[in-house]
């Protein structure tokens, strides 16, 4: 759903039915989109061991190396992930993690790591 929300608005169109589907012109950036937000919950999956689809301080703690290994910076991990826990709800949600992880490039590291 993110993906759809994301690539739908790029291009308006005259009529009114714009917003009930991707047209061709954003169907490229659809699928850009649904591989950005694939990776970025594989990595999120990863760092929540408890697979109850949030992440709690502790696994934030247990990921912050391996994050840092692909180039984020994170000084104090408890900053961060309250930085990141938008709602102040204790957990990093995936919607959260995705803000956070688009607004710093993670996958720019990521990919740079694999060469």
């Amino acid at each position: 759903m993110r993906a759809f929300q994301a690539s739908k608005g790029l291009k308006k169109g005259k009529g009114g039915r714009e917003d009930d589907y991707v047209s061709r012109v954003e169907f490229r950036m659809l699928l850009v989109y649904l591989k950005q937000y694939f990776e970025l919950f594989q990595i999120f999956a990863s760092m929540d061991q408890g697979q109850d689809r949030r992440v709690d301080l502790n696994e934030f703690k247990a990921a912050t190396p391996q994050l840092i290994s692909w180039g984020m910076e994170i000084q104090d991990p408890v900053k961060t992930f309250h930085e990141i826990d938008s709602n102040g709800g204790g957990q990093i949600l995936f919607d959260e993690f995705c803000d956070w992880a688009i607004r710093k490039n993670l996958l720019d590291h990521v990919h740079d790591n694999d060469d």
